[in-house]
């Protein structure tokens, strides 16, 4: 088995020189011919061919990603969309925002607390004349009574 390798070996070193020196001089070819019955002549492949096969692999990467990031845009668009109204919906835009509602609301529930408390104050007023007034009138019932 050992002998089998380095033979193997020794081929391969063979056929490389004698590929790089045709190629050196012009016979590129000829390395081919030589032994072309060989496995060899399907491993080596010429510079053009290692050229088409990286541009190959390259153009199918290419697609292949431009595919992926194709599906991902048109899965995400929708999600992206509602990201965006809501980001609308959240920043100051002159009134017409849910932020800006929020605060329109919050100012006029200031006011009606303020309005409310006002009115407390005229009740009680209001109450206390009221309950005045009562028992004046009871006195005076009380009054008219003896």
């Amino acid at each position: 088995m050992w002998h089998n390798l380095d033979m193997q070996n020794a081929c391969i070193h063979i056929l490389s020189i004698v590929w790089f020196h045709n190629l050196y001089f012009g016979d590129e070819l000829k390395a081919f011919y030589i032994f072309k019955n060989t496995g060899y002549n399907y491993l080596v492949m010429t510079t053009s061919e290692w050229a088409q096969f990286i541009l190959t692999i390259c153009s199918i990467l290419a697609i292949a990603i431009t595919s992926v990031r194709w599906y991902i845009r048109t899965q995400t668009k929708p999600i992206y969309d509602l990201v965006q109204e809501i980001r609308n919906e959240t920043q100051t835009n002159g009134g017409s925002s849910m932020r800006d509602e929020i605060k329109s609301i919050k100012a006029q529930q200031f006011l009606d607390c303020e309005k409310r408390s006002e009115m407390d104050k005229k009740i009680d007023k209001s109450t206390s004349k009221i309950d005045h007034m009562y028992d004046v009138l009871l006195e005076y019932i009380a009054s008219n009574k003896r």
